[in-house]
């Protein structure tokens, strides 16, 4: 969320030059956040995953 809410920001107070420059590399890297989450979200649950540690 950092970068979307830095990206935000940045394009109300950058100009525009800047803004083509920087927001395309910051785009990848959400881009690439995002994907890893449904790929995390997305798989099976394996059964070691599903067990919960025991409270103490």
């Amino acid at each position: 969320m950092k970068f979307q809410q830095w990206l935000a920001n940045f394009r109300r107070t950058a100009q525009p030059e800047e803004f083509t420059a920087l927001s395309s590399s910051y785009r990848l890297e959400i881009e690439r956040m995002q994907a890893e989450v449904l790929d995390y979200l997305l798989r099976p649950l394996l059964i070691d995953e599903e067990k919960q540690p025991e409270a103490a």
